[in-house]
C-alpha cells in the first residue's frame, strides 16, 4: 500500500517566484540599511536574499519528494527519519556557512 501525500507538483512556479520575491523584499527592508535608497545595494541584497529564500524553500521540498519515491514512511520509519535529517540539515545550513 503506497501512501503519497505530495502531489507531483508541490507548488506552482509563480507562487515560488512571487513568494520568494516578497520575502526577499521584506528581508531587504529589515536587515539591509538603506537598501531602498541605493540601487547597487538593492540589487545585491535582493539577489542574495532571493537565493537564500529559494534554497530554503525548495531544498526540503525536493528532498521529501525524492525520499517519498524511494523510502516509504510506513515501511521504514526510522530509516526515513534518519535519511531525511542529514540532507535537510545540509540544505538548510549551506547558505549560512
Amino acid at each position: 500500500m503506497k501512501i503519497n501525500s505530495y502531489p507531483t507538483k508541490p507548488f506552482s512556479i509563480w507562487i515560488f517566484i512571487l513568494g520568494n520575491a516578497i520575502l526577499s523584499l521584506i528581508i531587504l527592508f529589515v536587515f539591509f540599511n538603506k537598501a531602498y535608497f541605493n540601487p547597487e545595494r538593492f540589487v545585491i541584497g535582493f539577489i542574495w536574499s532571493y537565493a537564500i529564500c529559494a534554497t530554503q524553500w525548495a531544498g526540503p521540498v525536493f528532498i521529501n519528494i525524492f525520499l517519498d519515491k524511494h523510502i516509504q514512511w510506513l515501511d521504514r520509519p526510522i530509516t526515513r527519519t534518519l535519511t531525511e535529517i542529514l540532507p535537510g540539515r545540509l540544505v538548510l545550513s549551506s547558505p549560512f556557512s
